[in-house]
């Protein structure tokens, strides 16, 4: 079953959210739309995972602190 997540261009980075797709390309298929002031993010769980959609935008979150940082 497919899931999304809508994220606010004003909060997330569309390459944060690229990159976090492919490092959980291993649990599921994803799809990320950019319109003009959101990103969506389609999820195809290939192997069941727990509290994906929250563990998805937490790694974004994550990738995006750790590059500000570097």
């Amino acid at each position: 079953m497919e899931e999304k997540i809508r994220l606010s261009k004003n909060f997330y980075d569309k390459t944060a959210v690229d990159e976090a797709a492919k490092d959980f390309s291993h649990i599921a298929r994803f799809r990320v739309v950019e319109l003009k002031n959101d990103i969506i993010i389609a999820i195809e769980e290939t192997k069941k995972t727990p509290n994906l959609k929250e563990e998805f935008t937490n790694y974004v979150l994550g990738l995006m602190k750790n590059k500000t940082i570097v």
